[in-house]
C-alpha cells in the first residue's frame, strides 16, 4: 500500500469517525427529546452499532480495498474526537431546534386536519340528524293531518258497514281492534304506553 493511498484512508476514516459521532450525537439526542422506552433504546442502540460498523467498512473498502491497519482505529478516534470537541454542542441545538419545528408542524397538520376534515363531518352529520328528525316530525304531523281528513270518510263507512257488522257479530271484535290500533299508535307516535 503507498503513502497516498495511507493518507486517503486516514481521511476517511477522520470523517467517518465525525459522521459516527454526528450520528449518535443527533440520535441520543432524539431519544432524550422522545423519551424512548428503554427496550426500544437498546434496540436502537443495536441498529446504530449495525449501521456504524457497515458505514466505516463501506468506507474502509473504497479507501484501501478493506486493509484494516492501526492508523484505521486512529483515525475513527480522531475523527470523533474532533467532532465532539468542535461541532456536538451545535449539533444538539440544531437537533434540539429541528425536533420543535417537526412538532410545530406537526401539530399544524393535526390542527388543518381537523379543522377541514372532522369539524365538517360532525357538523353534517349533526345537520343531516337535524334534516331526519324534522322529516320524521313532518310525516308524523301530516300523518294526523290526514287522519283528521279522513276521519269522517271512516264514520261515514263505519256507518254504511253497521248494519253487516250487527248482521255477523263483528261488533264485539271492533272495539278491541280500536283499541289496539290506538295503543299502538300512543306507542310509536306519542312516547306513551
Amino acid at each position: 500500500m503507498n503513502l497516498d493511498t495511507q493518507w486517503l484512508t486516514l481521511c476517511m476514516m477522520l470523517f467517518s469517525g465525525a459522521v459516527l459521532g454526528l450520528a449518535f450525537n443527533s440520535y441520543r439526542v432524539v431519544s432524550e427529546q422522545l423519551h424512548f422506552p428503554r427496550w426500544c433504546t437498546h434496540l436502537l442502540d443495536l441498529v446504530y452499532w449495525l449501521g456504524a460498523a457497515m458505514f466505516v467498512f463501506e468506507m474502509l473498502f473504497r479507501s484501501n480495498n478493506g486493509e484494516l491497519r492501526l492508523y484505521v482505529f486512529l483515525g475513527l478516534f480522531l475523527g470523533g474526537w474532533i467532532y465532539f470537541l468542535l461541532f456536538s454542542v451545535a449539533t444538539e441545538k440544531f437537533v434540539v431546534m429541528l425536533i420543535k419545528i417537526i412538532r410545530i408542524i406537526w401539530r399544524g397538520i393535526l390542527r388543518t386536519y381537523h379543522i377541514l376534515i372532522v369539524t365538517p363531518l360532525i357538523g353534517l352529520y349533526k345537520l343531516i340528524k337535524m334534516l331526519l328528525r324534522f322529516a320524521w316530525a313532518t310525516t308524523i304531523f301530516l300523518g294526523k293531518i290526514m287522519l283528521q281528513c279522513l276521519m269522517p270518510f271512516w264514520k261515514l263507512f263505519m256507518w254504511m258497514l253497521s248494519p253487516l257488522v250487527k248482521a255477523t257479530g263483528m261488533n264485539n271484535w271492533i272495539p278491541a281492534i280500536k283499541r289496539t290500533i290506538i295503543s299502538i299508535w300512543k306507542r310509536w307516535f306519542k312516547g306513551g304506553t
